[in-house]
């Protein structure tokens, strides 16, 4: 048997596939506790828990999060010389010759993005060592001052070798366990 179940602000949809059919459910969503509404979803089917070979889950609650601007106030720690890369936002050029056009304001504040000197190439290979003892007064500053509820660390290719970007998460964990 094959579910999928998609959490969203109000509802929680759910589509189950099993013996060629289709059959769906739909339960209220409980925003503030999102897996509820996904596990009442479950429930509802009255079927085993046992009896799911596959589980997909969605959730449009944390993308209305971001579009609403409604989520926690997040600091950005990314490789030094990317700092901008929210701000740029070259990825989208379908419309370069609109004179009307305006960027989407990012989800992240200018102010808000911390650069540490480190570089990864994309085989993982280590270009520029992780400078975290030179930046780590100035980013505990940082995050002291910044009032933040959660911490991202995005370093340039670390899909390819998270070394460096452990190595600050344990720092910022050790030194601010609430973040």
């Amino acid at each position: 048997m094959r579910i999928g179940v998609e959490v969203g602000g109000t509802f929680t949809d759910l589509v189950m596939f099993n013996d060629g059919k289709i059959s769906v459910q739909k339960v209220p969503s409980t925003p503030a506790e999102p897996d509820r509404g996904a596990l009442d979803a479950i429930r509802a089917t009255n079927i085993s828990p046992a009896l799911i070979e596959d589980l997909v889950h969605g959730s449009t609650v944390a993308t209305n999060a971001i579009l609403e601007r409604k989520g926690a106030r997040v600091c950005l720690v990314t490789t030094q010389g990317t700092r901008d890369i929210l701000y740029l936002q070259r990825h989208n050029r379908r419309q370069i010759y609109d004179l009307f056009y305006r960027k989407p304001q990012p989800v992240v504040a200018r102010r808000d993005i911390f650069e540490i000197e480190e570089r990864i190439d994309a085989a993982g290979r280590v270009v520029t060592a992780l400078q975290l003892a030179d930046a780590r007064d100035a980013l505990d500053a940082h995050l002291a001052g910044g009032d933040y509820e959660a911490v991202a660390i995005c370093f340039l290719n670390s899909y390819a070798n998270d070394d460096h970007e452990r190595a600050v998460r344990e720092h910022i964990s050790q030194r601010f366990p609430e973040l």
